[in-house]
């Protein structure tokens, strides 16, 4: 997790915002008043004793989830977040076949459908807040607004996530 160092979380409201995954979840967190960067991370569902389930394992999906919900209710409590916003998944006809036939794009659902059970979270599509930008501009952007965060090995989980939470703050990226 990358992190810029405060005394105290905030003084006032704070945004966790996530881009949804069953193997991995990009989520950051802002000071909504401020609109200052606090935290990102990617989480990874684990196992009951701890270890990290590997991509690709058969481990029940419905098992990863309830993982990833603890883990981001974890860093609720933990930040005092007060609203959150989360990215559901949307089908793309051009490049959304691979997806749709894996069934990644009701998994992808399935999460962020569990997330939302946690009554303060928002949902947005990826066509709310980025258009049709590819993953380096998105980066790239994510550089121009936050020249302090290093982005080299961020997963676009993780740069997601941010450029989420700046759009939710300011409705541009």
């Amino acid at each position: 997790m990358k992190t810029v160092e405060k005394t105290k979380y905030s003084v006032g409201p704070i945004s966790i915002a996530m881009d949804s995954g069953s193997n991995f979840l990009g989520f950051s967190i802002y000071d909504i008043t401020s609109k200052k960067y606090i935290i990102s991370g990617l989480l990874r569902p684990t196992t009951r004793d701890g270890k990290i389930i590997p991509v690709g394992d058969s481990y029940p999906h419905i098992k990863k989830c309830r993982s990833l919900l603890k883990q981001i209710k974890e860093l609720v409590k933990k930040y005092e977040v007060t609203t959150g916003i989360i990215e559901v998944p949307s089908h793309w006809a051009k490049a959304g076949f691979a997806a749709r036939e894996s069934g990644s794009m009701q998994k992808l659902n399935f999460v962020a459908g569990m997330i939302c059970s946690i009554s303060m979270f928002k949902t947005c599509y990826p066509e709310d807040w980025k258009g049709n930008m590819s993953k380096e501009i998105c980066k790239a952007r994510l550089e121009k607004f936050h020249p302090n965060i290093d982005t080299r090995n961020m997963s676009s989980d993780e740069i997601d996530s941010i450029c989420i939470n700046h759009w939710f703050l300011n409705m541009k990226v």
